[in-house]
């Protein structure tokens, strides 16, 4: 039997009231913006991959998050975002702390228009973390936003149970398609510990060579951050998907939309990709294998490894899944060159426009942000491409990270 992971809902939020309540960040309709200039060249720069919070002092990042991620979006190539169609309206609840960690934007390759959906990282410990933990005590908090806060107070205790598994949370606005002058969706993904060094010792027996495989843990750890019921039948539909794994695979993260679709899952699965077809099959997926399989034959000698990402509810595995692939360990470590290979791919299947790709392969890593206040450094690059399969369809997106550093 698993250990209880949380404590009833009334000793919950006594347990989160403690942090005390913060009030909305403050917003300053004459706050001295950051202005964009290219002064550096188009290198890469290897940095640091964990989210420390980067102080920076009563800066613009103590103002409303959308009012920096304007000037940040004037930054980037305009074929991927502008700051006009970005939606950023329905991130103005969010404070531009959120900032001092990794953040970054999603992009339907094949769509014209210039607008990303965004994610961040709330890392206990961060300022950011903080804030949502204090936003999940309020009176008027909704149920996501306690559960949020709750599982990140939890991760952020050295002697909890759920500090030996995560690391934190991956926070996704759907902003391209939300309705205006209302706040993004917000869809939560829990991320495991990379390796059997961040994990408690007591868990690692539980892991496949390379990352966490527990479902048990993984859908009751995402229920109760996003303030849900587990699900028995749920649990047995993961559980049925670790069984099936190969050898050497294992799962990074699982996640949930409780504002799309309150009864499913994300789970995402690290594999090699000539492996992905056949433990497809062994679970009764519905889609095309044979087209799978001829894709992996193509991309497998150019991949080290995919996150396969599986959508699944109390019946099982959705036909829409995706592929993440990956040239490296993350943005910060992959060269802009290698990205070339699989957008040549792309375009030569219609997957990705022309402007797109262009902008993808004279990516501006650095960029220097600069303003009477001060300057800052924006870090980015490609983080990963996902295609994602829903019948007949094949859609391609880019994923790309982000990061702010004082200069």
């Amino acid at each position: 039997m698993l250990p209880q992971l949380y404590p009833p809902r009334s000793h919950r939020i006594l347990s989160v009231y403690v942090a005390g309540v913060l009030p909305h960040p403050p917003i300053d309709p004459k706050l001295d913006l950051f202005h964009a200039e290219d002064r550096s060249g188009r290198g890469t720069q290897r940095i640091m991959s964990t989210a420390r919070s980067h102080r920076l002092g009563r800066t613009i990042l103590d103002g409303p998050l959308d009012v920096v991620l304007e000037t940040v979006c004037h930054a980037l190539p305009t074929a991927l975002l502008t700051a006009r169609g970005a939606g950023l309206q329905q991130l103005h609840h969010l404070p531009a702390c959120a900032l001092e960690t990794t953040f970054g934007f999603e992009s339907r390759l094949s769509d014209p228009r210039p607008a990303c959906d965004f994610f961040l990282t709330a890392t206990p410990g961060t300022r950011f973390a903080k804030y949502l933990v204090k936003r999940g005590a309020r009176d008027d908090a909704t149920p996501p936003e306690l559960a949020l806060g709750w599982y990140l107070t939890e991760v952020g205790r050295p002697a909890s149970f759920l500090s030996r598994w995560f690391s934190g949370a991956i926070l996704e606005y759907d902003v391209v398609e939300a309705p205006a002058n209302r706040p993004a969706p917000m869809g939560v993904f829990l991320e495991a510990h990379w390796s059997n060094d961040d994990a408690h010792p007591l868990v690692q027996s539980t892991r496949r060579r390379e990352k966490l495989g527990n479902p048990g843990v993984m859908t009751a750890a995402i229920a109760a951050a996003v303030g849900q019921e587990e699900s028995p039948d749920l649990r047995m539909a993961v559980e049925t998907l670790f069984a099936a794994l190969p050898e050497g695979a294992g799962c990074s993260h699982v996640g949930a939309f409780p504002m799309r679709d309150s009864s499913a899952l994300r789970i995402v699965f690290s594999m090699a990709m000539r492996e992905s077809a056949q433990f497809l099959e062994r679970v009764g997926w519905r889609g095309s294998l044979d087209s799978l399989a001829r894709l992996s034959r193509e991309l497998d000698p150019l991949l080290p490894r995919i996150g396969l990402a599986c959508d699944l509810n109390a019946a099982g595995l959705h036909p829409r899944i995706g592929l993440e692939l990956y040239r490296g360990r993350g943005w910060t470590e992959t060269s802009p060159a290698s990205w070339l290979v699989l957008l040549d791919y792309l375009g030569e299947r219609g997957l990705v426009t022309p402007e797109k790709a262009q902008a993808l392969r004279t990516w501006p890593n650095r960029e220097m942000l600069f303003g009477s206040r001060g300057a800052m450094r924006l870090l980015s690059g490609v983080n990963h491409l996902k295609l994602t399969f829903d019948g007949p369809v094949m859609q391609a997106k880019v994923y790309i990270g982000a990061r702010l550093f004082a200069a």
